[in-house]
């Protein structure tokens, strides 16, 4: 539901980078043997060298709201 929720606003996903595109739990966290419901509930969120301090701070409000929002 969060990827979904942020999907139009951020680029997250649930799974590996090079899976990029395709909705499958992470390969990557499969064979570090965590459960389903924790790699369920894993996103992964990329920063590049050019990623600057406001884009950072900007992600982090939108996590948090739709977060929030979805709890209610």
């Amino acid at each position: 539901m969060l990827v979904e929720a942020l999907e139009s606003t951020l680029s997250i996903s649930t799974g590996s980078a090079c899976g990029t595109g395709r909705r499958k739990p992470s390969h990557v966290l499969q064979a570090l043997k965590y459960s389903k419901d924790r790699i369920g509930s894993s996103i992964r969120i990329s920063i590049g060298r050019f990623t600057n301090k406001e884009e950072i701070e900007s992600t982090i409000i939108a996590l948090t709201d739709t977060i929030t929002k979805l709890r209610i």
